[in-house]
C-alpha cells in the first residue's frame, strides 16, 4: 500500500494517512506499529499522555530493526499535553517522549489539545490532571515550543 504524502510550505511531507494510537493497550500496541509498517503505514500520531509510548517505541525500534523502512522514511508525531504547556515543561515534555519513543527526533511536536490545565506528573505515570485552567498564556508555549532545537 502506498499512501501520498502532503507537501507542507516548510517542505516536510508528512503521509496524508496516519495510523492514531490513542486507546491501543499497551501490551499490543508494539506489534500494532510493526504490521501497520508492514502493510505500508508511515505516519504514526502519538503522545505521552495515551500510556503507551514506550510500546509504540518498541514497535518503532522493531521496525527498524526488521529494515521494514527507514527512520527518514516515517513520521513520528507527538503530543504536548495540557499540563505541560508552561515554557518551563515543554522541553522535559518534548524530552521525555523522545525517550520513551526511542528516537532521536519528532517529525512533529503539538499540542494536544488548545487547553491548558494545572496538574503534575510523575516520571513513571501519565499527566494527572485537574479541570481548572492555568494562567499559561498560548504564546508562552509557542515560544517554548519554537524554541526546542530538538529536530535534526
Amino acid at each position: 500500500m502506498t499512501i501520498p504524502a502532503l507537501k507542507l510550505t516548510s517542505g516536510d511531507a508528512p503521509p496524508s494517512v496516519g495510523l492514531g494510537l490513542w486507546k491501543i493497550d499497551p501490551e499490543a500496541v508494539s506489534e500494532v506499529v510493526l504490521q501497520a509498517a508492514k502493510l505500508g503505514y508511515r505516519h504514526f500520531d502519538s503522545a505521552s499522555d495515551y500510556g503507551n509510548e514506550a510500546e509504540v517505541g518498541t514497535g518503532i525500534r522493531q521496525i527498524l530493526d526488521d529494515a521494514v523502512c527507514r527512520r527518514d522514511e516515517l513520521w513520528v508525531t507527538s503530543k504536548l499535553w495540557n499540563t505541560d504547556h508552561a515554557r518551563e515543561h515543554v522541553r522535559s515534555a518534548a524530552l521525555r517522549s523522545l525517550a520513551d519513543l526511542g528516537l532521536d527526533y519528532l517529525d512533529l511536536t503539538r499540542m494536544a489539545l488548545p487547553l491548558v490545565t494545572k496538574g503534575f506528573r510523575t516520571p513513571s505515570a501519565a499527566p494527572r490532571y485537574s479541570s481548572r485552567s492555568s494562567d499559561v498564556r498560548r504564546r508562552d508555549h509557542h515560544d517554548a515550543s519554537a524554541g526546542l532545537g530538538l529536530a535534526t
